[in-house]
């Protein structure tokens, strides 16, 4: 972590430290009074989201696409019949429960918060509300830094002027990356992976005190 003055809040995210079994212990060494914050999304959303990374990193790489997404997240039985790959990475990952357990060993629950970016993309004002009190920090960022941009498709951010500089409004969106058409996926395959979800997803809604709803899809 680069060093921070005393009135400064240094924050870095990296998506990996969720799932990777030696952070946790890590961090705490670092700083046992370390605020985290997780975002997570629909399970099954993010395993095809992460499918459709890789297929558009492939190809701006040169390189031949993955197999379809079915052909990863499935494998055939010795009796013939399909079941979800729980060893691919993206299926791995999704098992929320599994990986925050680690991190609750760590760190009390309370220096820990738990944000659905289902809720992010639809009203990323509350969220930021949300955040910042959990940091500690004044609400200089609210809904009205966000508006809707209908060509996009997803909330953009306002960008007030520094002082000093010109009186003139910044937007900024999301790269052109964000967004991403999902694999298409049969409605007996899609059911079976939320099938399998489900339980961790019920798990891990005990564990933060909240129901995400994902499994109402």
């Amino acid at each position: 972590m680069p060093r921070s003055r005393p009135a400064q809040l240094t924050l870095e995210k990296t998506p990996a430290y969720l799932v990777d079994p030696k952070v946790p212990v890590r961090v705490r060494q670092m700083n046992p009074e370390m605020k985290l914050v997780l975002l997570v999304r629909d399970p099954v959303t993010r395993a095809m989201s992460d499918y459709a990374q890789a297929v558009d990193n492939a190809a701006r790489r040169g390189r031949p696409p993955p197999p379809p997404f079915e052909q990863l997240a499935f494998v055939r039985r010795p009796d013939g019949n399909l079941t979800v790959n729980t060893a691919w990475s993206p299926v791995r990952i999704g098992r929320y429960a599994e990986h925050l357990s680690r991190w609750l060993d760590e760190f009390p629950r309370n220096q820990i918060l738990v944000l659905s970016a289902e809720r992010l993309v639809r009203d990323p004002g509350a969220v930021m509300t949300q955040l910042q009190k959990f940091l500690g920090l004044p609400q200089l960022v609210t809904e009205h830094h966000f508006y809707w941009d209908k060509r996009k498709g997803f909330h953009c951010l306002r960008r007030l002027p520094r002082r000093g500089r010109r009186k003139r409004r910044r937007q900024r969106c999301l790269a052109r990356n964000k967004g991403r058409r999902h694999p298409p996926v049969s409605p007996e395959r899609l059911r079976d992976i939320r099938t399998y979800f489900k339980p961790y997803n019920q798990q891990f809604y005990r564990m933060v005190g909240e129901n995400f709803y994902w499994d109402d899809v």
